[in-house]
């Protein structure tokens, strides 16, 4: 269920897709999970264990999308500070 609210959140032919920073991990998490029929007619994610992999930045950003649509929250736009750190001098 979470990540299919996830899929239709990503959807650009949405009123209000989501967009996420760009993260080579997430997105190779993202592209490694399957499906899979079930008799019911449904699609079923397989399972971690199935696949034998770790998609724990998938899991969150599809908890977040989820959490976010079933409390019916505004979006929220985070940015990075273009300002680079300074670091003090041992003085």
């Amino acid at each position: 269920q979470m990540f299919w609210e996830l899929r239709e959140a990503m959807n650009p032919n949405k009123d209000e897709p989501i967009a996420i920073e760009t993260d080579r991990k997430l997105m190779h998490q993202l592209s490694i999970l399957q499906t899979k029929p079930i008799s019911s007619g449904k699609i079923q994610l397989r399972s971690k264990e199935e696949l034998g992999i770790d998609v724990g930045r998938a899991d969150a950003l599809a908890l977040a999308v989820y959490a976010r649509k079933k409390v019916n929250m505004t979006p929220i736009i985070i940015e990075q500070d273009p300002t680079p750190k300074r670091r003090l001098s041992g003085r």
